[in-house]
């Protein structure tokens, strides 16, 4: 099982599909303070408390990656009706299902979500871009 650790991944926390053996491929990172404020974004009435992490395992089965892990990070926001701040810690599970971008199950003919919709995503060869994993089961 390869591992990488917080020093030898840099963002946007790109994971070579190749590197992802038989024993699959573990990541254990910080997502930085400065990169959560650019996923949120200037508009988002959240910031970010400090660095978050993110625990993961990546498996591979035919062509589909399967990312199983913990996402753990601090935000900070004012409170609407007290003004006040207001912590919120984040700690979620990550459980996606990835396939080769155009070899996706198919979306629901009614163009409503169902739960077989819930936990897949695409990737682009080479790599999978867990930053976009993180923005999408996190923030979205």
């Amino acid at each position: 099982m390869s591992v990488r650790s917080q020093r030898e991944i840099q963002e946007p926390l790109s994971i070579p599909v190749e590197s992802i053996g038989p024993t699959g491929h573990d990541v254990d990172c910080a997502l930085s303070e400065t990169w959560l404020s650019e996923t949120l974004g200037v508009q988002s009435p959240f910031r970010p408390a400090g660095e978050g992490t993110i625990s993961v395992h990546l498996e591979r089965i035919d062509n589909v990656i399967h990312v199983r892990g913990r996402v753990r990070i601090s935000l900070i926001a004012s409170c609407s009706r007290c003004v006040e701040q207001v912590d919120l810690a984040i700690d979620t599970p990550i459980d996606v299902a990835l396939f080769p971008e155009g070899t996706e199950p198919p979306a629901a003919s009614d163009g409503e979500l169902r739960a077989d919709d819930l936990g897949v995503g695409t990737y682009s060869e080479p790599a999978i871009v867990l930053s976009a994993v993180v923005n999408d089961e996190v923030f979205i």
